[in-house]
């Protein structure tokens, strides 16, 4: 039987199967103890009229591929957690990415969050660190946006089939992680329909691709305190960015990092694991530049702190700058957590050297 190139027949039967089984894993793993192949689970176990062909000519068509765990190609890492997928459609540039970081977090998150995710993740990125995450609304977004924004390499993992990007509003995202070198990956047939239950399945191969997870607001009983605890289970560092405490988005990171989760206040602290790049320089780990400001608000509020020459309070700063609040406490979060200034309660300055 004649296949399309970039399906090889043992992964066309693993396909054909996982459609027969409806990506269901304990079927799929007694088939393979059975049979030792998906050739001949799907020969001798034939209970539909599934078309082999026809359901690789569909993958071929949409520039699909199958990576199967006996590949050379598999992640070595995800190879080893509980439960690794049996095969991984993928659609983007596929390679294994050795240095790679999940971050997750609330999918209503706080603009404060969304502000330190994009940066970090932008920052991680640039570092040459792949940025893992699951493209749904709130922070998953926001962590791909920030690796796009550094043109970096950054992978989607998905709880559907990949004929849909799930939710449809991220259609635009998914194709600016193609065009940045980023793949879409999934363990659910093309075709397969988006239900709950997956999206906690998918959460163990964000922690299984990953050296670390990052955990950017997370409440009780979220998500992401399933991927942050799956990370731990398989001896995955975890790291937690603290926030109020009595902010309900917060409830959850705080939970981790009381069981032991490591409490981060700068990118630095996250890049220490990883072999990457200094800026403008070779080996070593990425540094940020302390006097580097993100935009023209955080360099006014330094300029009003260096000028006062004495720590300030929130509505100071405000009065001062003629900031409006919110904007005042987003750019007073990025500063603190880039160690630029520094903060005691409730009153800041510049950190000087």
């Amino acid at each position: 039987m004649m296949l399309p190139i970039s399906i090889h027949k043992e992964a066309a039967y693993y396909n054909a199967l996982n459609i027969i089984c409806k990506a269901d894993y304990k079927a799929l793993k007694n088939l393979k103890e059975k049979y030792k192949t998906w050739g001949k689970a799907f020969e001798y176990s034939r209970t539909s009229s599934c078309d082999v062909r026809n359901e690789s000519e569909k993958l071929e068509r949409d520039g699909i591929g199958i990576v199967l765990f006996e590949d050379d190609e598999y992640p070595a890492l995800l190879k080893h957690i509980h439960a690794p997928p049996f095969g991984i459609y993928y659609k983007g540039t596929w390679r294994e990415d050795k240095e790679c970081l999940a971050i997750v977090g609330t999918r209503k998150a706080t603009n404060q969050g969304k502000v330190v995710t994009r940066e970090w993740s932008k920052e991680c990125a640039e570092a040459g660190v792949v940025i893992v995450s699951g493209l749904a609304y709130g922070m998953d977004a926001v962590a791909h946006e920030g690796a796009c924004d550094a043109r970096a390499r950054t992978v989607a993992v998905l709880g559907c089939g990949l004929k849909t990007i799930y939710p449809r509003q991220h259609i635009s995202l998914a194709k600016r992680i193609l065009e940045h070198g980023g793949v879409i990956i999934s363990e659910y047939p093309y075709e397969f329909p988006t239900y709950p239950i997956n999206f906690v399945q998918r959460n163990r191969i964000i922690a299984g691709l990953s050296r670390g997870v990052l955990v950017v607001e997370a409440p009780f009983k979220s998500g992401t305190l399933i991927t942050a605890k799956l990370g731990l289970e398989e001896n995955r560092e975890i790291w937690v960015v603290p926030g109020p405490v009595t902010h309900p988005n917060y409830m959850g990171s705080h939970a981790l990092i009381k069981d032991g989760a490591h409490l981060v206040t700068s990118v630095d602290d996250i890049l220490q694991l990883f072999p990457v790049k200094r800026k403008g320089g070779e080996g070593g780990l990425f540094l940020r530049e302390k006097e580097e400001y993100d935009n023209k608000e955080q360099h006014m509020i330094c300029d009003i702190l260096k000028k006062a020459g004495r720590p300030l309070g929130i509505d100071e700063i405000i009065e001062r700058t003629h900031l409006i609040a919110s904007l005042v406490h987003t750019s007073l979060t990025m500063l603190v957590l880039n160690n630029i200034i520094l903060e005691n309660n409730n009153v800041y300055e510049i950190r000087y050297r």
